[in-house]
Parts: structure tokens; C-alpha cells; sequence
């Protein structure tokens, strides 16, 4: 239920992610999720030689009644040093009491999500260049997603210049749960297109600056989601909330299928700026700006500090600050004028509303002592808050989220 509605989210925030230099970084709609939970790719390693095998595995928990554990196993493959194949799986186990689920007057539920990823890389040393590729399916109680996708970057100049570029397509099939597809089935489209352009400023100082355009085509609605029509008159904006609407304190005229648009154009544009330290500290800062064909634009601020420590230990800090406004069509509350009249769209989705978010979040990396037979050993372990108001959403005012996680890499 709530997995389905989410899932679109993490799909949209992968594929505007910068593009980094290996495509199924950037294609790889999953790794999203490990965004919400910590960014789990930073605690991959790259082998030089050989098999890295990485386990990870995140939990959320926030106080509107949502909990995902995520489960991941990733093998990447070296291959003559110039080629790599990576095999992923991940999972999210959902238990989810969400304001979704209580306006709708359902109990809560649970679901599990399995994804599968297979990518790969190759290394042009003649002209500089990488290329990269990927394919992944998803599959819930009532949504598939298969993605493919493919990019590049080349370095030019003497390497002080680094340019790149990716696509990828989203396939999504949208059902319901316990509902044959023969009584609802409908479907998703996504394709994404996306540059990156990186200078060296100097020996410890880049500059990147990336953008992206999206495009989706289907259903983006949540079919378990149902929104209030009033009557006009009958309904208070101002004293709307959760609790008025389940006590029968107000009173719909009916509740109607989530209904919007079935296109959507979204844009993003991120500048980067990365300098290392000559004391072992690394900060970096980006901007990013959103503006989509709904009328919802962002701001997205973020500052990561990286200081490495004795004993083969980095220590991560982060701060991410995202504020947005809301769709053109969004509504506190939807009222029509006679019993006969409906709105062309209408949302319950408080990511379509106004709202800010501020996440704060340490992690700690430990290169662990290896035997001879091994060549790296990294532990990770990191923890996250996120704290997030919403300016005009009745049935939810904020929420504070915590996402804890480890994994460990090793590299055979």
C-alpha cells in the first residue's frame, strides 16, 4: 500500500541524483532508499583486483508509524582490471500505521519488497573513458519496476575536466493488493536523461556541476489513498485535522480515489564543491534546485565533512536542509459548490503539499585487520535524524524520523 505510493518517490529521487562516473550509481533506482536511510554508497571501497562483497542493512522508524528494515547484498566482480560486474539484492520489510492508513479508517499493514540489480562497468584507458550499464526488477504485492539504464564519463584536459552522461527507463506496473489485474491494472513510464561536468580546480578542490530532465507518463496517484470532498460551507480549513475527520467532527460529502495528473516534466540542477585539507579533512557542499510542470519547485542545501582518524578511521558528518512548495493543484481541503460537481485533481499526499526537512547524521568507517588472504576489511556504522514540518497539510503538522545502519565491505 504505502510501499507502492513511495516507491515512485525513490524511483524520481534516484534518477535526479548527480551523475556520478559509474552509471549504475546513478541509474540504480534502489540506491534512493539507502538516501532516505543514509547514503549507502558511500561506504562502498573499490578493489583494485578481484571480488568485494558488501552487506548492508538500514532500519527507519519515524512517529507516524512507518518502520523499514533494508537488507542489502551486493558481489562486484573485477575483470582484467579494466571491467567489473556487480550482482545486487535488496529488500524493504514495511510495517506502516501512516496517517494514509488511519484517515482511511485501515488497519495497519505489512509488505515486503525484493529487488534484484545486475550493472556493469568498462574502462576505455585509450581515451579516458568509462561506461556503464544496468537492468534491475522490483517486485511488490502490487507494483513491478524494471529499469535499464546506461551512461559514461570521459576525462579530458590532462584529466582536469571530467564530462558525462546517462539515460535510463522505468517500466512500472501499478496494481492493487488482493485485486486481479483484470479489475485494476494501470502503468508508469519513466525516462530521464541526465550530464554531469566536473573541474579540477586545483590538487585538492573540484567543482561539478550536473542537471537533469525527467519524464513520466502513466498512473502517479496511490490507489489506496482517498481524499475528503466537502461541501462548501460545511468545512473549516483552519480546523481540519485527523482526529475531526475520524470522530465525524466534519464530514465529507464522499471520499474519492486519488486523482492527478498522468504527465509530469521535472528538472534538477546541482553545483558541487569538494576540497580536501592537507590535515585529513575533506568537506564537501551542494546546492541543488528542483522545478517540476506541477508547479512545485526546491531548495536543497547539503554539507558533508570527512576527517580521517588514527587507527584507519573516518568519521562522516552531515547536514541536508530541502524546502519546497507545493502543487499547483493541492488543496488544505477540496470543496465543491452542489453535490453534483467534483474537482478535476485532487491529492492526500503530503509530498505534494508545502513542507521543509532538516536531517543531521554522523557515520563512522573502520578499516578493519585482515588476514593475508584478504585485502580490505571496512565496517561502517552511521545513524541519522530528520526532522520535517509541513506548512499546510491538516492530518499531519511534522514528523521526526531516525535511520540507523551498518555494513561491511570486504575485498578479496
Amino acid at each position: 500500500m504505502a510501499a507502492a505510493a513511495t516507491r515512485l518517490a525513490i524511483i524520481v529521487a534516484a534518477l535526479t541524483a548527480p551523475l556520478a562516473a559509474r552509471a549504475d550509481d546513478v541509474l540504480n533506482k534502489h540506491r534512493d532508499l539507502r538516501r532516505r536511510s543514509g547514503d549507502a554508497a558511500e561506504s562502498e571501497v573499490a578493489a583494485p583486483f578481484g571480488t568485494r562483497v558488501a552487506s548492508k542493512l538500514a532500519y527507519y522508524t519515524d512517529d507516524d508509524g512507518l518502520t523499514v528494515v533494508t537488507p542489502i547484498v551486493s558481489v562486484e566482480q573485477k575483470i582484467f582490471d579494466t571491467s567489473s560486474i556487480t550482482l545486487e539484492y535488496d529488500a524493504d520489510v514495511l510495517s506502516a500505521a501512516t496517517v494514509d492508513v488511519r484517515t482511511s479508517a485501515t488497519d495497519k499493514f505489512n509488505e515486503t519488497r525484493h529487488g534484484i540489480a545486475l550493472s556493469g562497468g568498462h574502462k576505455l584507458r585509450s581515451i579516458e573513458t568509462d561506461l556503464g550499464g544496468s537492468v534491475s526488477y522490483s517486485r511488490e504485492n502490487d507494483y513491478q519496476s524494471v529499469t535499464v539504464g546506461g551512461g559514461f564519463s570521459t576525462e579530458l584536459l590532462q584529466k582536469n575536466v571530467t564530462v558525462g552522461a546517462g539515460y535510463s527507463y522505468v517500466y512500472n506496473s501499478v496494481g492493487r493488493s488482493h485485486t486481479s489485474l483484470d479489475a485494476f491494472e494501470d502503468h508508469l513510464d519513466i525516462h530521464a536523461v541526465n550530464a554531469s561536468f566536473t573541474q579540477l580546480l586545483s590538487k585538492r578542490t573540484y567543482l561539478q556541476l550536473s542537471g537533469s530532465i525527467i519524464v513520466a507518463r502513466g498512473y502517479q496517484a496511490s490507489v489506496y489513498r482517498y481524499v475528503p470532498i466537502f461541501l462548501e460551507g460545511t468545512v473549516d480549513p483552519a480546523q481540519l485535522s485527523e482526529a475531526s475527520l475520524l470522530s465525524g467532527a466534519v464530514r465529507p460529502l464522499e471520499r474519492l480515489a486519488e486523482r492527478l495528473p498522468r504527465d509530469r516534466l521535472r528538472g534538477a540542477a546541482v553545483a558541487r564543491l569538494n576540497h580536501a585539507f592537507d590535515f585529513g579533512m575533506t568537506v564537501a557542499g551542494d546546492y541543488r534546485f528542483y522545478a517540476d510542470d506541477w508547479a512545485i519547485t526546491s531548495h536543497t542545501l547539503s554539507v558533508n565533512i570527512y576527517q580521517k582518524l588514527p587507527a584507519g578511521v573516518q568519521l562522516r558528518l552531515r547536514n541536508r536542509f530541502y524546502i519546497q512548495t507545493e502543487a499547483d493543484f493541492y488543496q488544505v481541503a477540496y470543496t465543491v459548490p452542489d453535490a453534483e460537481t467534483r474537482p478535476t485533481l485532487f491529492t492526500m499526499d503530503r509530498e505534494l503539499s508545502a513542507f521543509w526537512y532538516d536531517m543531521v547524521g554522523v557515520k563512522l568507517s573502520l578499516e578493519l585487520p585482515v588476514p593475508s588472504f584478504l585485502e580490505r576489511v571496512v565496517l561502517d556504522l552511521k545513524g541519522d535524524l530528520q526532522y520535517t514540518k509541513y506548512k499546510d497539510f491538516a492530518y499531519l503538522l511534522d514528523r521526526t524520523a531516525i535511520i540507523v545502519g551498518g555494513g561491511l565491505t570486504v575485498e578479496l
